[in-house]
């Protein structure tokens, strides 16, 4: 039987070191689950445990009764959602007006074919929104605020959050088809600018009051419908939103230049985003700034609403429901270009409510990404708060589906915190993902976070590349599924760190979760016992949890984890760590002419040697070296005075490989005037150990420039010769703490005795650096003991380190015997012993017990 577990398990390794990494990610965990004996059926079972179906979510629930093709299909999802085809119609128009009063009633036509709620039932879901994120005790304070802001009153006693679901039976969510109408009417728009054929005027059409501005700064309040700015710093305040009935169905703003502020002076007061019509934003240059409150940039509440910001470094600080969030309809946020700072309360940044899809992309640059700051969690966590944001998707329990949110980020180094639920996760029949396709990211939040489907929902967290990090606080988190759900997260490649209390790859209460790490050196920590493809047993039977890591060097804080192992918890918590074989994807593909001009050689040399870079450095320095002569010339007079670190790099790879000759004309120059280019000289040889140089070096002990001084140390230091460092008594004397380190460093690595001498100097050393130094030194030397002995009582914590190293050394194991007496003496109590001295008698005193017995 043991071998026949042998046998199972090396062949199962095996296949994982043979899979190639050109694999899709469900092709390998269907592989590798099956050969543990389970297959992909295994992970369909039904998870539909819900009494209520109201408004079934069809994708939501397909992807939960087949968790592995989200892996599958997450691009087809991801592009049937975010696509974008601009509608032709409008590109006949040579009028803006014309084009304008039919790109609206191509809107009111849409809006009709889909909303069938009346007059009536629209006023009333504008009356009962605010209790959708309010708890009911405060209805009496929300209810019906919007229409207030907007100075209408009405009769809100009989009006509850169920009055609005039953209302949803009159509307079809599929207003994203809105987008290429929207699409092909800014498209035209532009083509007139470039024409010429957009002028400033103020005036009414049918489709509401439109202004065109000039290309100087104006301010526009909520008072026009369409705006058309041509340039300038420009201020909008309370605009553009879309509150029907009580405002035209159709509102946008088109601002071609500017650093623009976009202000809302009320959380209530409905700006930038639309509630039962079509609204859109497209900011084509400039940095802006977003300041707005709920139900705001790139948020529908029935309809459609959508911000495009091309460029600039923008920041977005919004309310409740906002940043690419719907509630039965399309949301979306896109900011093309730019480092970008996103700040909101909740339910935002890709945010799916109720049958609505909402997406939040930002294209590139270095972004911040923060929501969580309004409801507490309470009373599960009273400190932190809800953010069901960042690719979130939410139903109401128990009445109603969810939605999809998305979001997406192409590029840059990325920070998401979320609070708690957020980043790729969902809620009751839902569905939330998160897309990272580049750069080292860090992925911040407290729990219910990043790749995790809670109740009967379907959350996923996708990173393709970088050193990412990954804490959660509390799970479920990293790949994890609560309750009849199902939770992903796949890392491409990079070094990752992953931390949460339970989570990465856990199925919790018959759920299914799954964590794949491709490529990469990582960490995996967790607190709890619940952990790296883990499950429990609930209802009578267990889900799934997989824990997939496919090759590198790494750690776990579980002791049951260990590199490149298989591992089963429970039954069917299914865990595998092992390496792939890779073939080196790092291609000499560039070609350096021989006749290169050797300044030009020189610069390629000294580029960063990494990745696909590594070839053609390692070229460019062979070269340098094959045309020794005309090399050796360009740096002596070109580039000893260099303060970048790379070429200095380069300069010690030549002088590693040049002659002696060369590097004796490298000594000669240390009588430079100028301080850059002699430190450098030093430090050259210093890293290419020159013995021949330990004279010149010496003299360089006594300069009057420190630097200098702590240089030549180190490099003495470094040099593989018999060397005469008497001397280093009178250089340790400097008052410069880095000098006194050096020097100790370099009798250490020379282990030249000088112990007398400077046990003495470590009693009396006021700098702990030096004496952490002097100890290092000491301890390498067993005759120490005994002249510490022959001296005054020890006092100092260095003094009792540099004891107890000497004695835990094996090799020295007969110097507690030899020194028995003594080492008791200095282990005695004494009242007045800090807490570190009391510390280090203890280990002493340790030792001398475990020498006894």
């Amino acid at each position: 039987m043991l071998f026949k577990n042998l046998l199972i398990f090396t062949l199962i390794l095996a296949s994982m070191i043979l899979v190639g990494q050109e694999k899709s990610d469900y092709i390998i965990v269907e592989e590798k689950i099956k050969d543990m004996g389970f297959y992909r059926s295994d992970l369909n079972f039904k998870k539909d445990f819900s009494a209520n179906d109201t408004f079934l979510f069809p994708l939501a629930d397909t992807l939960l009764n087949n968790p592995l093709l989200l892996m599958e299909k997450r691009y087809m999802i991801f592009d049937s959602i975010t696509k974008t085809v601009a509608n032709k119609k409008y590109m006949k128009f040579n009028d803006v007006f014309s084009m304008t009063d039919t790109f609206v009633s191509d809107m009111a036509l849409i809006m009709r074919e889909y909303e069938k709620m009346g007059f009536d039932k629209s006023k009333a879901i504008i009356q009962v929104i605010p209790m959708f994120f309010y708890e009911e005790s405060l209805s009496y304070k929300y209810k019906g605020i919007i229409e207030q802001n907007l100075g209408q009153y009405s009769d809100t006693n009989n009006l509850t959050a169920d009055s609005l679901l039953s209302y949803m039976q009159d509307v079809l969510p599929k207003f994203d088809k809105i987008k290429d109408y929207a699409s092909g009417y800014r498209k035209r728009l532009i083509e007139m600018f470039s024409e010429g054929l957009l002028f400033p005027c103020d005036t009414v059409i049918s489709a509401g009051r439109m202004i065109i501005g000039d290309i100087y700064s104006n301010t526009y309040y909520d008072d026009v419908d369409i705006i058309i700015d041509l340039g300038g710093d420009d201020k909008y305040i309370n605009a553009s939103g879309v509150v029907y009935p009580y405002t035209m169905r159709t509102r946008f703003i088109v601002d071609f230049s500017g650093n623009d502020n976009y202000e809302t002076t009320d959380s209530f007061k409905i700006s930038y985003g639309a509630i039962n019509g079509v609204q859109f934003i497209y900011d084509m240059d400039g940095d802006d700034r977003y300041n707005s409150g709920n139900l705001s940039l790139g948020t529908s509440f029935i309809g459609f609403s959508q911000l495009i910001d091309e460029s600039g470094n923008d920041v977005y600080t919004s309310g409740v429901m906002s940043q690419g969030a719907s509630f039965y309809g399309y949301g979306e946020l896109k900011d093309i270009d730019g480092d970008d700072i996103y700040t909101a309360a909740c339910f935002a940044q890709g945010f799916g409510f109720v049958k609505g899809t909402g997406v939040l992309i930002d294209s590139s640059g270095n972004d911040s990404y923060r929501a969580g700051m309004h409801f507490s969690h309470s009373p599960l966590l009273e400190y932190d708060y809800l953010a069901m944001s960042q690719g979130f998707g939410l139903g109401v329990r128990p009445r109603t589906c969810g939605g999809i949110g998305i979001l997406a980020d192409y590029k840059g180094n990325d920070i998401y915190n979320s609070s708690v639920f957020g980043q790729g996760a969902s809620y009751w029949h839902s569905i939330g993902l998160l897309f990272d396709f580049q750069g080292n990211d860090y992925y911040s939040s407290a729990q219910y976070a990043q790749g995790s489907g809670i109740h009967l929902s379907v959350g996923g967290l996708f990173d393709y590349a970088g050193d990412d990090m990954y804490f959660s606080r509390f799970g479920p988190s990293q790949g994890e599924g609560h309750d009849f759900a199902v939770g992903l997260l796949s890392d491409k490649n990079g070094d990752d760190t992953y931390i949460v209390s339970g989570g990465q790859g856990a199925g919790l209460n018959n759920s299914v979760g799954i964590l794949l790490d491709r490529e990469g050196d990582d960490s995996y920590y967790s607190k709890e016992n619940f952990a790296c493809g883990d499950v429990n047993e609930s209802r009578g039977f267990y889900g799934f949890g997989i824990f997939i890591d496919l090759e590198g060097n790494d750690s776990y804080s579980k002791s049951g984890e260990k590199d490149s192992t298989i591992w089963i918890n429970k039954y069917y918590g299914i865990g595998m760590d092992a390496p792939i074989m890779y073939k080196d994807t790092a291609v000499d593909t560039f070609n350096i002419p021989l006749n290169l001009s050797i300044d030009k050689l020189f610069e390629i040399a000294s580029e960063w040697d990494v990745v696909d870079n590594k070839y053609k450095v390692e070229k460019a320095r062979k070269m340098l070296y094959e045309r020794d002569s005309e090399s050796f010339d360009y740096i002596m007079k070109e580039k000893l005075e260099t303060d970048d670190g790379l070429e200095l790099r380069t300069i010690i790879e030549f002088f590693k490989q040049t002659n002696n000759l060369n590097k004796d004309s490298l000594i000669s120059n240390l009588n430079a005037k100028n301080l850059v280019k002699k430190r450098n000289i030093i430090y050259i040889l210093a890293e290419i150990k020159y013995n021949h140089s330990f004279t010149k070096l010496k003299e360089e002990c006594f300069s009057s420039d420190e630097k200098s001084v702590q240089l030549a140390i180190y490099a003495i230091g470094n040099l593989d010769t018999i060397v005469n460092l008497d001397f280093i008594r009178d250089v340790y004397k400097s008052k410069n703490y880095r000098i006194k380190v050096e020097s100790a460093d370099a009798l250490r690595k020379h282990k030249y005795d000088l112990t007398e001498y400077f046990v003495k100097v470590l009693k009396n050393e006021k700098e702990r650096t030096a004496r952490q130094a002097l100890s290092n030194y000491l301890s390498e030397f067993s005759k120490t003991i005994r002249i510490m002995k022959e001296q005054e009582e020890i006092t100092n914590y260095e003094e009792y380190i540099t004891v107890y190293k000497l004695i835990s050394k094996e090799e020295n194991s007969y110097l507690i015997k030899t020194y028995k007496e003594f080492l008791k003496s200095i282990t005695k109590k004494n009242p007045k012993d800090k807490t570190n001295i009391k510390a280090m008698k203890k280990r002493i005193s340790n030792l001398i017990n475990k020498n006894n017995n």
